[in-house]
């Protein structure tokens, strides 16, 4: 995904997302899989048009930026009853990286927004960490066994897949920054950022969610 220059004609309620970075509006078109970051005045002009369309855009953030993401592995996350799930994340993780490639980001939200057969119900709170802590080794362990390079927004759409089957509700987190521009995918679960940093909503200005269950808001 990549940024580009103000759409002519923004939507602000359907195809376009939206979100502020200190005084610049950024866009995200899935349908074309880019962004846009738009200057200070065209900002100011496309939020006073939000307003006259009575479809006001999220408050004004001031995103730290984020640092380099490192994958690593714990001795922990190869505990046999962690990796017994590991041909379940393998797929998991096939079916995405072929659905964004075919489809980009428009494809994966499309397939995150179906409901899953293989879903099942939902845990108790006190077995959510111990799962989500699972999943998330599992998955980083399949990431380094398949054979092609695996971004942030492929791993967190696997990981909302396989925490569906396994009975969690996660949802996919899409944050941006300017200044320079940055865009990362995340997974959130009961509120709570899993396999990455905390602090995500503090260094990025979220633009996209999807609900935990595609069933419900």
């Amino acid at each position: 995904m990549h940024a580009t220059m103000p759409p002519s004609s923004p939507d602000f309620q359907h195809h376009l997302h939206w979100a502020w970075c200190g005084d610049q509006l950024v866009s995200l078109d899935p349908a074309n899989d880019c962004y846009a970051v738009h200057p200070p005045d065209t900002s100011q002009l496309l939020a006073a048009e939000a307003a006259r369309r009575c479809a006001p855009l999220p408050a004004p953030l001031f995103p730290r930026g984020i640092p380099a993401h490192d994958w690593r592995l714990a001795p922990e996350d190869l505990a046999p009853y962690r990796l017994r799930w590991l041909p379940r994340a393998l797929a998991t993780l096939h079916r995405v990286h072929r659905r964004t490639r075919r489809h980009r980001i428009a494809g994966l939200l499309q397939l995150l927004a179906s409901p899953d057969p293989t879903a099942r119900g939902a845990r108790s709170h006190a077995d959510t960490d111990t799962v989500c802590s699972a999943v998330v080794a599992t998955l980083n362990v399949a990431c380094l066994l398949h054979p092609a390079t695996i971004r942030c927004l492929e791993w967190s759409g696997a990981c909302v897949l396989l925490g569906r089957q396994l009975g969690l509700r996660p949802r996919l987190v899409i944050g941006v920054c300017n200044r320079p521009f940055a865009a990362h995918a995340w997974v959130e679960c009961n509120g709570q950022v899993i396999g990455d940093d905390p602090r995500r909503r503090l260094q990025l200005a979220v633009i996209f969610t999807t609900p935990p269950d595609p069933a419900r808001p």
